[in-house]
């Protein structure tokens, strides 16, 4: 629904970006979904790697979750576990999908980038 070349560029400029802290240089992540972020929850339930428009893989999460499924649900991190949705199997598809990702990324459907966002976020799990 947006040109190719905005959702590269974004990406991209979101990289570049650096930072400071503790006299150290960092630079940022973009935690991406291609077509949309629901291909990381969908990747709880099912795998997915051929290509597939958003509302596709909302019809699909639609049938999983066993009612429609709304972007704005707070609580749907608590309702994919219940539900049974495995992230170790998110991550892991994410993972082999995104290391054989075509570039650019706007190229890349299906693909998603939001596991690296969890990895870094699961170090902090207590």
């Amino acid at each position: 629904s947006f040109p190719a070349a905005n959702f590269d560029k974004a990406i991209a400029k979101g990289e570049a970006q650096t930072f400071i802290i503790d006299k150290k240089k960092k630079s940022f992540n973009c935690a991406w979904s291609n077509e949309s972020f629901e291909l990381w929850l969908l990747f709880h339930f099912d795998n997915q790697v051929s290509a597939i428009g958003r509302h596709d893989i909302n019809r699909r999460l639609t049938a999983l979750l066993g009612f429609k499924y709304d972007k704005a649900l707070k609580e749907i991190y608590q309702i994919v576990r219940d539900k049974g949705g495995d992230e170790s199997l998110a991550l892991r598809r994410a993972q082999n999908l995104y290391a054989t990702a075509q570039r650019p990324y706007s190229q890349a459907n299906p693909a998603t980038h939001v596991f690296k966002l969890v990895e870094e976020l699961n170090k902090y799990k207590k």
